[in-house]
C-alpha cells in the first residue's frame, strides 16, 4: 500500500517533471523570439545602411559642393545687383 509520504513523492515527481517540460517549452519559445529579434535588427540595420547610401551621402556631397560654390554664387549675385542698380541709375538720369 502507498503511504501518504509515497503519494507526496509521486506528486512532487510529477510536478517537477511538468515544470521541466514547461521550462523546456519556454526556452524553445525564448530562442525563437530572440532569433526573430536578431532578424529584425539585421533588417533595420540594412535599411539604415540603404538610407545612408541613398539619401545622406548625396546630401553631404551636395553640401560640400555648395560650400565651395557659395562664394561664386555670392559674387554673381553681387554683380547682378550692381548691374541692376546701374540700369536703374541710367533710367533715372535719362528721365531727368
Amino acid at each position: 500500500m502507498l503511504t501518504s509520504l509515497d503519494i507526496l513523492y509521486v506528486i512532487l515527481a510529477i510536478g517537477i517533471a511538468l515544470m521541466s517540460i514547461f521550462l523546456s517549452i519556454l526556452l524553445v519559445y525564448l530562442i525563437m523570439i530572440l532569433r526573430d529579434i536578431n532578424k529584425a535588427t539585421e533588417a533595420i540595420k540594412d535599411s539604415a545602411e540603404r538610407v545612408n547610401e541613398m539619401i545622406l551621402k548625396p546630401i553631404r556631397m551636395a553640401h560640400e559642393v555648395l560650400k565651395y560654390a557659395k562664394p561664386v554664387v555670392d559674387i554673381v549675385e553681387e554683380k547682378i545687383r550692381e548691374r541692376g542698380e546701374e540700369k536703374s541709375r541710367k533710367k533715372n538720369n535719362s528721365k531727368k
